[in-house]
């Protein structure tokens, strides 16, 4: 998405002096700037926080939501079906898309 300067918004945002400092070696470490780094690290965590609204609001309504993303044991491939079953054909094409490339 390309936005012309005119059309950007300014935030000005008080940091911990240490919270400042981890931020800028990491833009440094990955070549960009602390605001590209900040605009990525709240994007990433209102898409998060989205994610998990929408579960929510899923599990209320009653529907079958899947858990919003994170740490998680390896399940068998069984176990993996039995979870998705009744879901629709989404998961069921999307397994066999998988199962085509791997092999």
């Amino acid at each position: 998405m390309v936005l012309s300067l005119l059309s950007m918004k300014q935030l000005i945002v008080r940091l911990d002096p240490e919270l400042h400092t981890r931020l800028k070696q990491r833009a440094a470490e990955e070549r960009t700037s602390m605001n590209t780094l900040v605009t990525e690290f709240i994007t990433d965590g209102l898409a998060q926080t989205e994610r998990t609204r929408y579960y929510r609001m899923l599990e209320r309504e009653g529907r079958r939501a899947f858990p919003p993303p994170g740490p998680s044991p390896e399940l068998k491939y069984e176990e993996m079906l039995e979870l998705n079953r009744g879901s629709g054909t989404a998961a069921s094409e999307a397994l066999a898309a998988e199962r085509e490339e791997s092999w």
